[in-house]
């Protein structure tokens, strides 16, 4: 009995030394006993192979209180050989086994449960007010910190920090809620917000672009400026028409613009709502032209617009552009200036009215001028003369205007001047059995044909079988054509007074010889041009 009573003591003490932990799920701890091997265990009795089969899956179910073990996650025996504890053919030694291994879960479920209600000093880690960890080792805490800015800062080549709050706070704590370092770095790493500290370009209080550091805003600024200088000019000075700051800003690495798009930023702007209100002789063609923009962009802006009829005071959404700083660059610049030359104007008589002759040609002359001037984004707003020195005189154009009056008046008392003076070859009316809507003058082939009288040429060029053709419409309604031209001396659109040379005499079209067919219109109707003429 001794000796037995010894080896189930040696086997608490082998138990006890090799324990490590047991599984406790919820409300019950489960104890799983290796199985036992037969080969080591020589027993031949009935008895002993039920007992065998009995005790091979033994299991140990406690039902402790559920607020003292919830947070208990794992205890386990290490594996062992029962032919280490057993002499063959001993039955009570299992026995003897139950109740050790009973001793042995009551022990550790004390230790435990001492460990579960064990309060120590601790720190909450919290992130914007929220706990995120519990630890107890501040220092390494704030070292682990400070170790992953420090990586993040490598990684990114520049200064590093958070958008969130970080904060120690002092607590008691049971020591089953400690958290280890690397469970505090997990979560520091889901709830912290890690940016990039770069310069910011700030214009009247307002971030505008973000750059890598305070070397590239400043390049960015210079080179801004410099595109607005011109290499003519004086400069006394250039800055910007804005407050500008540099700051420092913790940003995202996707927001950090490398210097060519920042200058262009500051330079283009961004897009700025600008509405226009239409105005009476608004169409979208001179709109779109006056914002430098496109029809096709104004529709697909404003889709309400159907068409192109527009309403007076609707008001048309633009999507303009303006610049986020504005460069305003001051100096001295002289250019080179063209002297336009003057018109001298002389009546000729010989010149038939209507027609002028270039008789000397005219020539510019160039000055050399110094201007004081100011330029805002590139385009003067300001210019003041300082100096002016011609290099060259402008030589003028002397050019003879005709006076000479195309007149073939026979004096019948019409309103009409005659084209031009010749006989009638075919009179108004019947001919070759069809209408003949005019007059035929007989004439030489380049002489002259004036207006006769005053108007607008609404037509000059080839028409079908009058040939070179003038048509000229008059105040009074009436309308007069002049056929057969050798030559047209008129252009569509240009007022002519009554005897204006308008084209000379010839043959072109369908004609016999030259001639002119002079014919009148009267409310669109054909009139007898006898009755017109005087």
């Amino acid at each position: 009995m001794k000796s037995s009573k010894k080896n189930i003591n040696e086997l608490l003490v082998r138990i006890k030394d090799g324990f490590s932990a047991v599984f406790i799920k919820a409300r019950k701890i489960k104890l799983t006993l290796p199985r036992p091997s037969a080969s080591l265990i020589r027993l031949t009795t009935d008895k002993t192979k039920k007992l065998k089969a009995k005790y091979r899956h033994a299991r140990l179910r406690l039902t402790p209180r559920k607020p003292l073990l919830r947070h208990i996650k794992n205890i386990s025996f290490p594996k062992f050989s029962l032919s280490q504890l057993f002499v063959s053919g001993d039955l009570s030694k299992y026995l003897y086994l139950k109740t050790a291994l009973a001793a042995v879960m009551v022990v550790a479920l004390g230790f435990v449960l001492i460990k579960v209600n064990t309060s120590v000093d601790a720190f909450a880690v919290e992130v914007n007010g929220k706990q995120v960890a519990v630890i107890t080792d501040k220092t390494n805490a704030e070292k682990l910190f400070n170790d992953m800015k420090a990586e993040k800062a490598r990684i990114w080549n520049r200064n590093v920090t958070v958008q969130q709050n970080l904060d120690f706070k002092n607590i008691k704590a049971k020591e089953f809620q400690v958290d280890s370092l690397n469970m505090l770095e997990d979560e520091l790493n889901k709830s912290l917000t890690f940016v990039a500290v770069s310069t910011g370009i700030r214009v009247n209080g307002q971030v505008a672009v973000v750059v890598k550091d305070e070397a590239a805003a400043a390049k960015v600024l210079q080179i801004l400026k410099e595109s607005f200088i011109n290499n003519n000019l004086q400069v006394d000075s250039v800055d910007f028409q804005e407050e500008i700051e540099l700051v420092q800003v913790p940003v995202s690495l996707e927001d950090v613009l490398d210097t060519p798009e920042a200058v262009a930023l500051l330079k283009e702007g961004k897009e700025k709502k600008v509405t226009h209100t239409v105005a009476e002789g608004d169409s979208l063609w001179s709109i779109a032209r006056h914002y430098d923009t496109h029809v096709e962009d104004l529709l697909k802006i404003n889709p309400a617009i159907k068409g192109e009829h527009l309403d007076l005071g609707q008001e048309i959404t633009l999507a303009a552009t303006e610049p986020m700083l504005n460069v305003i660059v001051s100096g001295r610049e002289t250019v080179k200036e063209t002297i336009p030359y003057k018109i001298v104007v002389q009546t000729d008589k010989s010149i038939y009215r209507g027609k002028q002759q270039v008789k000397t040609k005219g020539q510019n002359g160039t000055k050399e001028v110094a201007y004081q001037i100011t330029y805002k984004n590139g385009a003067a707003v300001s210019k003041k003369v300082l100096d002016e020195k011609v290099l060259q005189a402008a030589k003028d154009q002397v050019v003879a205007k005709g006076s000479k009056v195309v007149v073939a008046s026979r004096n019948s008392g019409g309103i009409m001047n005659w084209p031009v003076g010749g006989k009638i070859t075919s009179s108004y009316g019947k001919r070759w059995g069809r209408m003949h809507t005019g007059i035929d003058i007989d004439g030489y082939t380049g002489q002259p044909v004036g207006a006769a009288a005053a108007g607008v040429v609404t037509d000059a060029g080839r028409d079908g079988a009058y040939g070179n053709m003038v048509t000229i419409k008059h105040s009074n309604g009436l309308v007069t054509r002049y056929a057969h031209l050798s030559k047209i001396e008129v252009s569509t659109g240009q007022h002519v007074d009554k005897g204006d040379l308008i084209g000379k005499v010839g043959s072109t079209g369908r004609s016999t010889g030259p001639h002119l067919h002079f014919e009148v219109l009267s409310g669109g109707s054909f009139k007898n041009p006898i009755t017109m003429l005087r």
